[in-house]
């Protein structure tokens, strides 16, 4: 059965100052007045495309302990197998920030303006995050406790696999489509997997699986 999806549209969201600066500055050095300036003129100058799709999906835990079953496919990741051991439910998301900024930095790279370039990218990618933090927010106000999201690409589960989350859930319905390298475009998107649990998991002292990757 086709899951139910959901589109949610975002005005605005609010981004991490001090952890835009650290990418820009590459350091957790604080930045000069006048590179503030430059990103502060560069983040009002980006047009922004703030939205996300999302459904949640019954899932079993493969009997190899070596994947997440989902429908009729199977994310291949024993790091996913162990990570929703607690989770009673799934939901699954893309969001993407647009076109914009990805296309101000390489405008810049064509001009040999690195920095420029360096802050646009930064910008997009602090935008992606928090937009992904928003998005886990709206779930949150559906089904409660989220655990932590996990992406494709990331620890054992192959970036390939975007091709499944994608036949799930339809990217395309937020203008998002995969690459034949099953990456993203636009390039600021993230796509994710979130759990539900009723317990509250807070780090590994209250929590009894010995085999956990996370030990």
């Amino acid at each position: 059965m086709k899951a139910i999806e959901s589109i949610k549209q975002f005005s605005s969201v609010e981004i991490n100052k001090k952890r835009l600066y650290r990418r820009v500055m590459q350091s957790k050095s604080s930045p000069p007045d006048w590179l503030v300036s430059e990103i502060e003129s560069c983040m009002g100058s980006s047009s922004l495309e703030l939205k996300g799709i999302y459904s949640f999906f019954n899932f079993y835990i493969s009997k190899n302990n070596d994947g997440l079953l989902i429908q009729n496919e199977k994310f291949e990741s024993r790091f996913l197998a162990i990570k929703f051991t607690f989770a009673k439910e799934v939901g699954l998301f893309i969001i993407t920030i647009g076109d914009d900024i990805t296309n101000k930095a390489r405008e810049a790279t064509k001009h040999n303006d690195g920095l420029q370039s360096l802050i646009y990218d930064s910008i997009g990618s602090e935008y992606a995050e928090s937009t992904a933090d928003a998005m886990q927010k709206v779930i949150e106000k559906e089904k409660g406790y989220c655990m932590s999201r996990y992406s494709p690409g990331y620890n054992d589960w192959p970036i390939t696999d975007q091709e499944k989350l994608f036949r799930l859930i339809d990217g395309s319905k937020i203008e998002v489509n995969l690459t034949k390298s099953s990456f993203m475009q636009p390039e600021k998107s993230i796509s994710a997997v979130i759990g539900f649990s009723d317990t509250k998991m807070y780090g590994c002292k209250n929590c009894n699986q010995v085999d956990c990757v996370y030990r």
